[in-house]
């Protein structure tokens, strides 16, 4: 895992905010913020969470769910996987709930999940699986 300094994540921070990042530079920053959980970065992060760019919603949600295991983004992971136009991201929006409700039984979560999976087995399709 790469470390850093507080002083550097919070000059990162800035750089996020400020929009002198490119793209490729967006997505890795957003994910060293998870790894080194600082999530002072938070209301950033969620901002990706409807970005154009499916990487970076994917990242900003594996993020929010699987690093920071904020539990608030059950209905945000849910809506990535019976919502979002990028299949991988629909993948993503499974794993997050995956990842919420590990070993929990959570009858809602199975319900979704299960549901989804039966909409592709009957033929029918999640948004963007034509």
């Amino acid at each position: 895992m790469e470390m850093m300094s507080r002083g550097e994540l919070l000059h990162r921070l800035e750089a996020l905010r400020q929009g002198t990042l490119a793209t490729d530079e967006i997505y890795h920053t957003i994910h060293l913020f998870g790894r080194m959980n600082f999530q002072e970065a938070r209301p950033e992060v969620e901002g990706f969470l409807t970005n154009e760019s499916p990487e970076l919603r994917l990242i900003a949600l594996l993020v929010l769910t699987q690093h920071w295991h904020l539990a608030e983004h059950w209905q945000t992971a849910r809506h990535f996987l019976e919502q979002d136009p990028d299949r991988e991201c629909r993948m993503t929006g499974a794993a997050a709930l995956e990842a919420l409700k590990r070993n929990t039984q959570d009858r809602r979560t199975l319900a979704v999940l299960a549901s989804a999976r039966s909409r592709l087995e009957d033929g029918g399709c999640l948004p963007g699986l034509q």
